[in-house]
């Protein structure tokens, strides 16, 4: 192999290598958004229901699998949330990892003004996200 050749290889495997990671980067960046919009979805469901309130859930998205963390004041609001969790479309998984705290119940008890400013806020939140 002559000088030339093994320059054009060169270059050759640099702009494979660069179009890879520019590819992988606009991937990145779109599974980061599907993230954030399933994330908002599942918010919005576990605070407009009755039961979850979703007063102290926290959820992380990866890939269409959802983890649900924090705390909530009886079995039936953790297991009412991991099922509405995965009633939204595109959430290939629930992983459920909240805890019961029974004093959440007594603090939950006037929380309907806050809870409405909540739904709002994230209903809003959905109408500007971009669609796919």
């Amino acid at each position: 192999m002559n000088c030339a050749t093994g320059y054009r290889a060169l270059l050759l495997l640099t702009a494979m290598l660069l179009g890879m990671s520019t590819a992988n980067a606009a991937k990145s960046a779109a599974e980061v958004e599907e993230n954030v919009v399933l994330t908002a979805r599942v918010k919005a469901a576990l605070i407009a229901d009755e039961v979850t309130k979703a007063r102290q859930i926290h959820i992380e998205t990866y890939s269409g699998i959802i983890q649900l963390s924090g705390f909530v004041a009886t079995n039936d609001e953790k297991m009412r949330a991991e099922k509405l969790a995965a009633s939204v479309p595109g959430v290939l998984e629930v992983r459920n990892a909240l805890e019961i705290r029974q004093r959440l119940a007594d603090e939950g008890a006037g929380k309907g003004d806050e809870r409405d400013d909540s739904v709002r806020q994230v209903r809003h939140e959905l109408q500007t996200a971009p669609a796919h």
